[in-house]
């Protein structure tokens, strides 16, 4: 699938060495575009969540975090479940050198880790966790955004259903084209309605299979739209 990407997401490596920071992001680098991210490192837990609340200040996405366990200070399974608690929607993956069944069964309680491999790792799996994690992001963020815009015109058609019914009940001199005219409305603004209610149904219920034909039918409802408001 061919997804549009935001130029101001950034994905954080947080390692506390320098050496497996520099590779890590040398290898990132060889699939991700760095005309849509840019790859930021921390080399501890509480310098990647100054990061995170800087990027989130500034108004950038945090799609991917991928963290270390074992760090002098704060380990790994915590700073993800810190990073979850001020961005829920980014991906976590977590690398270990060791095996640490605790650390990652915290993670998956209290960050919704998404991926977690040991040292080394292999680097095919990581990728595909990588862009996997990405499209996913972008469904979510694509899932948000059309529930948003179809929450607010799910409120002004019903403003405008009920406008239209005071006016057929209020106006006594309407001549029969304007009664048709506002019968035709409302009977369009009805089928509308329910088709914000049925988008918002299917966008609850999809996934990133599913999403090109959701925002299909969101598209082709933002052009009933426009006619109806014009």
């Amino acid at each position: 699938m061919n997804y549009k990407f935001s130029n101001n997401s950034v994905i954080i490596l947080v390692d506390d060495e320098r050496i497996v920071l520099n590779s890590l992001r040398s290898e990132l680098s060889t699939y991700i575009d760095d005309n849509k991210y840019t790859i930021e490192i921390s080399e501890s837990g509480s310098e990647a969540l100054e990061l995170v609340d800087e990027l989130q200040k500034d108004g950038y996405d945090i799609p991917v975090i991928i963290c270390d366990y074992i760090m002098p200070g704060m380990k790994g399974d915590v700073v993800l479940s810190e990073v979850h608690k001020r961005s829920p929607d980014t991906f976590k993956i977590l690398l270990t050198g060791q095996a640490v069944l605790e650390g990652v069964a915290n993670a998956i309680n209290n960050a919704e880790l998404y991926k977690y491999f040991d040292k080394p790792w292999d680097k095919e799996e990581l990728k595909k966790a990588v862009t996997e994690s990405l499209e996913l992001y972008y469904v979510k963020k694509k899932q948000q955004e059309n529930l948003l815009f179809l929450s607010g015109k799910e409120i002004q058609i019903q403003q405008k259903i009920q406008r239209a019914e005071n006016s057929l009940l209020e106006e006594q001199r309407l001549n029969s084209d304007e009664a048709n005219k506002i019968i035709s409305d409302l009977n369009t603004l009805k089928k509308m309605y329910t088709t914000v209610l049925k988008l918002k149904s299917m966008i609850n219920l999809c996934d990133n299979e599913k999403i090109s034909s959701v925002e299909s039918e969101v598209n082709k409802l933002k052009d009933m739209l426009k006619l109806v408001e014009q």
